[in-house]
């Protein structure tokens, strides 16, 4: 979880906020690499917990995690572009409202 969203942010982070002003294209694309590293850190999960041919109720629950997991660290990034431009615009307001609940 935490790999997909430090790969997946510290990049556009540092990049809008050396900018001079906010590139709303770049900051959505954000998401799709959200996407794609989701799926990928997914597919390596499953194909580390194909070592045998028998499925056990453990198995279920590890696929069931990894797709939870994969899940809700592509749901927050879904939300980035909205933090990035926050964070543009140096409205802190409402991010630390968010995390403050």
């Amino acid at each position: 979880h935490s790999f997909i969203l430090f790969w997946s942010r510290e990049g556009f982070r540092l990049v809008l906020s050396r900018s001079s002003s906010f590139n709303a294209t770049l900051a959505y694309s954000s998401v799709y690499v959200h996407l794609l590293l989701s799926v990928v850190v997914y597919t390596f999960w499953l194909s580390s917990n194909t070592e045998n041919s028998t499925t056990t109720a453990a198995d279920l629950d590890y696929h069931l995690a990894s797709v939870l997991y994969c899940l809700s660290a592509f749901l927050e990034g879904c939300v980035e572009p909205l933090v990035l431009r926050c964070m543009f615009e140096l409205n802190l307001h409402p991010k630390i409202t968010a995390e403050g609940i």
